[in-house]
């Protein structure tokens, strides 16, 4: 399982007085929320808000179709291209 830092050693938790469970943290500066989807990789971190995850999730389904959409239209050129180099015979001229 990764884990993900500001430093090779994290600082102890200090202890000021009672915790509350549920309630608002901030990491990094922004402020994560009971309910908040907090998504992390090697590349960064995404934190989407509760009151946020219908619409969120509209636009990531939208951006996979324009995703297939581009992948299939680079394998048709690609196709088309391949068949271009197949088609024709292309003369190389000797050595000088």
């Amino acid at each position: 399982m990764p884990v993900f830092a500001r430093s090779i050693s994290p600082r102890r938790a200090g202890k000021e007085g009672p915790a509350t469970l549920g309630g608002r943290v901030n990491c990094g500066g922004i402020a994560v929320r009971s309910g908040d989807i907090v998504i992390a990789d090697s590349d960064g971190v995404a934190i989407v808000p509760a009151h946020e995850l219908a619409a969120t999730q509209m636009l990531i389904e939208q951006a996979m179709v324009a995703d297939k959409k581009a992948e299939n239209d680079f394998d048709l050129l690609l196709g088309r291209f391949e068949a271009l180099l197949n088609a024709s015979e292309i003369e190389r001229l000797p050595p000088e």
